[in-house]
């Protein structure tokens, strides 16, 4: 077994992808996980497996088997085993969501990688992205971690959505409903503000499934809140973002 930043040797057969999605400290996502599991072979056979830690306990959410084309399971393969001989990756951090991969060879040697999620290697994104098309779900951590999860939750619940102006990340969060399931960390709107006479660019930063005696105001403030729907997501340009960012001395988001 090769370890770490070991270079990859050989026509890589077969994988076994685990990925980490630390929420540790964040806001509960009633369905989010935190552990998924991914297995390729050569001939085109998958084997997936979703997990939440929840309390000390893991809980299994969802697993399937999927079949797609050796010759599109071997195209990623070979992509994935010429990207590790060629690039070391980036080692995360004690509290980063990391990726632990295993890549095995046609001579039967397997080489053990662990890597910062998300990956700032681009090839390791864009194979990402390869396989949540190819796979046809959102729902996939792999490299990356640019999973989207619909939210569930119950009848007596609601979803808070706290967030920041994206010129200003400083400020402290404000407070709206969100009316769909299906909205991440790092989602832009143009939320309105002052009973709807003015809107503002904004940041999603904190989301929260709960009852509205458990939410993140008070129940006399809840009255005064206003709500996001998924027509008011905002298309405003990073190019854009950042030069507000720059006029008022923030960091500069350049990726």
């Amino acid at each position: 077994m090769n370890l770490g930043t070991c270079c990859f040797e050989g026509f890589a057969t077969k994988m076994k992808l685990v990925s980490y999605n630390r929420i540790d400290g964040k806001p509960t996502r009633t369905i989010e996980e935190t552990e998924q599991h991914f297995t390729l072979t050569r001939d085109g056979r998958i084997w997936f497996s979703g997990y939440r830690d929840d309390n000390d306990k893991q809980e299994k959410l969802r697993q399937f088997q999927e079949k797609i084309s050796p010759e599109a399971a071997n195209y990623f393969l070979a992509c994935i085993g010429f990207e590790l001989s060629q690039t070391e990756v980036d080692w995360p951090g004690p509290k980063d969501s990391y990726w632990d991969l295993e890549l095995t060879n046609e001579k039967d040697d397997t080489y053990k990688y662990r890597g910062l999620m998300p990956a700032s290697d681009k090839v390791l994104s864009d194979m990402s992205d390869w396989l949540r098309n190819m796979l046809q779900t959102d729902t996939i951590l792999a490299f990356d971690g640019e999973a989207r999860f619909a939210l569930s939750l119950n009848p007596e619940e609601k979803i808070f959505v706290g967030v920041k102006s994206i010129i200003d990340p400083n400020e402290e969060p404000y407070w709206f409903f969100y009316e769909g399931n299906n909205i991440n960390i790092g989602d832009r709107f143009l939320a309105p503000f002052r009973n709807g006479q003015r809107y503002y660019n904004v940041e999603v930063v904190d989301i929260i499934v709960a009852k509205p005696e458990n939410g993140p105001v008070p129940l006399r403030q809840q009255k005064r809140m206003m709500t996001l729907e998924d027509s008011m997501r905002s298309q405003l340009p990073n190019e854009f973002t950042n030069m507000f960012k720059k006029m008022n001395g923030w960091d500069v988001d350049n990726t």
